[in-house]
């Protein structure tokens, strides 16, 4: 009993110290305006400035309540582990749901019209 207890806690030693190290890391993030044709969008880029060498990026499409918080945060983390973070605005600037149910309408839109979601994604990779 004793050992699977050390055991468990030696592994998660290199988990925590591992995690320490990328909150150590400085981001820069901005908001990056651009546009999909006449509508214009409001992204997130997090990247951490002192990187030396090329860095991939990832896009994080939000989720049905726009482009908030959480994609942020994923978008800063992604950062702290050497890649880009953008976060893409497929809405539009300012145009985020207050409720479930205006969250359900937008997201549903862009379900039926997958080529509109597609064209988001482009200019935000562009």
């Amino acid at each position: 009993m004793r050992s699977s207890i050390l055991l468990c806690l030696l592994l998660a030693i290199p988990a925590f110290a591992a995690k320490s190290k990328t909150k150590d890391i400085m981001v820069e993030t901005k908001n990056i305006s651009y546009k999909d044709g006449a509508t214009e969008l409001d992204g997130y880029l997090s990247r951490n400035p002192k990187a030396t060498e090329t860095q991939s990026a990832v896009l994080i499409v939000h989720d049905w309540m726009g482009n908030g918080g959480f994609t942020k945060e994923k978008a800063e983390l992604l950062a702290q582990m050497g890649y880009v973070g953008f976060a893409v605005d497929i809405y539009g600037k300012g145009v985020r749901p207050k409720d479930a149910a205006e969250a359900g309408k937008l997201a549903g839109d862009y379900k039926e019209h997958r080529d509109k979601i597609r064209s988001r994604i482009k200019a935000a990779y562009d």
